[in-house]
């Protein structure tokens, strides 16, 4: 079966990038599980996460309590429950935030109620509230952003409202009514990018946008994005403006577009259909998220045809993935989409129970960051660096080259590792230390799924002492739980970067790159390995007589008595 194998693979470029292209388009989407929230009133929700969490703001369809706050580890286990307000009828929940933050807006009668999330007492405190009288009103949503504040905006008497609670101000100073005609304000939406607010609201079954620039302090005219709207999204990802829109086919269905132009340009792409049949209502209204990658990423019900779908848009190829089925469910009551580094994260219910649902997009964690080493007060050398934001992060591992290789030497659940086996050098000069060598290090964090992220930053020191260093493979003390192929760091690379995998078990490993088309560029393993964790070094200059700048796809297989273990792939650029 083996020899079968290779031959297919080596019979020809089409299976093989079918291959590559499956590996790489569906995520690590676990499956989705009941958390145990029950809210069987539910009427809308969205979600936050940060480094504390995955937070959801609910909003209930009943007599009191009506919008309710819970904060959920990265598994979904609940870890805070609390009453937002009390008083019924309040509706259109939105909250934002950043890592040290955390905003939720809603209306409740004739005023916009805002809380913020005091880190220091652990409660919610109040901020100014907004006068919107009793007209209609139709929607609200609210973007943090750390260099500025809160921006929201709200429809009421149809037309849009923008305001800004400033970082260092409780007090809202600046207020615009977006929309430029009467009764054009439905349903709006808000999104920041670096220089701009960008603002998304129906105005006759038109999509449109306007702009604020935050250098000058000026808003631009309205742009018309589509006719025939039902509802939209716009989102600032991948250094770009998308709009997301619904457009009603009349007796049939509804279909969801998107369109897309530079942030600082007004020209808008042709359309492109996402799907031919979602969910019809604002609590189906699609969600949108960016992740460190720069990929941005879109969940939304398919309707009648069931489950909820992730797609996700790749900057580098300017182009959208195939739709991914990540519910086991069918149709949607209401959900939330949110990122941490490259994780997702969705929290939802649907009809078939009153219990929300959780589900985790699990990729590696970002490497850490700001690795130091200073000098303890017993001589060892002492390792500092910033904790991960990921909220799935469980431990770090550390690893130290004397010169000959990389080894594991142990792991913590802090930000900080003593090495104990080495010491600075107390002898002055001109004695010194005879078995003074130079050592470095670098530090790998680890997540519950057991991925590991790219290296750190690496540090180095003048050191005398150690034991016999301890090699890889089976006698590897790393806690190997799963298969995973690690994204290769750098990324860009030129010319060098660094591939790592574990495998949980002994297994025959290859591991090769190929070019865009699918032409083998270099074999980097080719052998039977112990279970444990490897890095390999890929250096683009020595590949084939030297490798072009471009995008390589690197690919794994892991194979045990002809029976394939595990494959995957992943993409790098070579940036020359």
């Amino acid at each position: 079966m083996l020899n079968n194998l290779k031959s297919l693979l080596s019979g020809g470029k089409v299976f093989l990038m079918a291959l590559l292209l499956t590996a790489l388009i569906y995520p690590q989407w676990k499956n989705d599980f009941n958390t145990s929230i029950s809210e069987p009133n539910l009427a809308m929700l969205e979600n936050f996460a940060n480094k504390d969490g995955i937070h959801v703001v609910a909003q209930r369809a009943a007599s009191s309590n009506s919008i309710m706050y819970y904060r959920l580890s990265s598994s979904g286990a609940v870890i805070n429950t609390t009453v937002i307000e009390s008083a019924g009828g309040a509706e259109f929940p939105s909250i934002s935030g950043s890592n040290n933050a955390l905003y939720i807006s809603y209306r409740l009668g004739s005023s916009i109620i805002t809380k913020k999330y005091n880190y220091s007492t652990g409660n919610w405190d109040a901020q100014r509230s907004i006068n919107i009288g009793s007209g209609v009103f139709r929607g609200l949503d609210n973007v943090y952003d750390i260099q500025r504040g809160l921006h929201f905006v709200y429809s009421a008497d149809g037309s849009t409202h923008y305001y800004l609670y400033p970082t260092n101000n409780p007090n809202y100073t600046q207020y615009q009514e977006v929309s430029d005609q009467a009764y054009q304000g439905l349903y709006p939406t808000v999104t920041v990018s670096s220089n701009k607010v960008h603002v998304g609201f129906n105005a006759y079954g038109d999509a449109k946008t306007r702009d604020k620039n935050l250098v000058n302090n000026v808003w631009e005219n309205t742009q018309t994005v589509a006719s025939g709207s039902v509802f939209e999204r716009v989102f600032s990802g991948s250094n770009k403006l998308f709009d997301f829109y619904h457009v009603l086919v009349p007796g049939l269905h509804v279909n969801l577009y998107v369109r897309e132009r530079p942030l600082n340009q007004s020209g808008w792409s042709t359309p492109l259909l996402l799907n031919y049949s979602v969910h019809p209502l604002e609590e189906g209204l699609i969600r949108t998220s960016q992740t460190a990658n720069l990929f941005t990423h879109v969940v939304y019900d398919r309707g009648s045809s069931g489950s909820l779908t992730h797609r996700q848009y790749d900057p580098t190829f300017a182009s959208w993935s195939n739709e991914v089925s990540i519910s086991s469910t069918g149709l949607t009551k209401s959900y939330g989409l949110s990122s941490v580094s490259n994780d997702l994260f969705v929290v939802f219910r649907d009809y078939q129970s009153n219990n929300l649902k959780f589900i985790h997009y699990d990729v590696a964690p970002l490497a850490p960051k700001n690795l130091t080493i200073t000098q303890g007060g017993n001589n060892h050398p002492i390792l500092s660096w910033s904790a991960n934001t990921e909220p799935d992060i469980s431990k770090y591992y550390i690893y130290r080259n004397p010169g000959s290789g990389w080894v594991y030497i142990g792991q913590t659940t802090s930000t900080s590792y003593e090495d104990g086996t080495l010491e600075y050098c107390t002898l002055q000069p001109p004695k010194g230390c005879v078995d003074e060598n130079t050592y470095f290090y670098h530090v790998k964090a680890v997540d519950i799924g057991s991925n590991i992220s790219a290296a750190s930053n690496e540090v180095r020191a003048q050191l005398v002492g150690g034991g016999p260093p301890q090699k890889a493979g089976s006698d590897n003390p790393i806690e190997i739980n799963d298969y995973n192929l690690v994204q290769n760091y750098p990324n860009p690379f030129n010319p060098t970067t660094i591939i790592s995998y574990s495998i949980p078990q002994d297994a025959f490993v290859t591991l090769k790159v190929y070019d865009i088309l699918g032409t083998e560029v270099a074999e980097l393993v080719n052998q039977v390995k112990p279970a444990g964790y490897y890095e390999v070094n890929f250096n683009a200059s020595s590949a084939s007589g030297g490798l072009s700048s471009g995008v390589y796809i690197y690919r794994i297989t892991a194979t045990s008595n002809e029976r394939i273990l595990f494959t995957d792939a992943k993409r790098m650029l070579l940036m020359k």
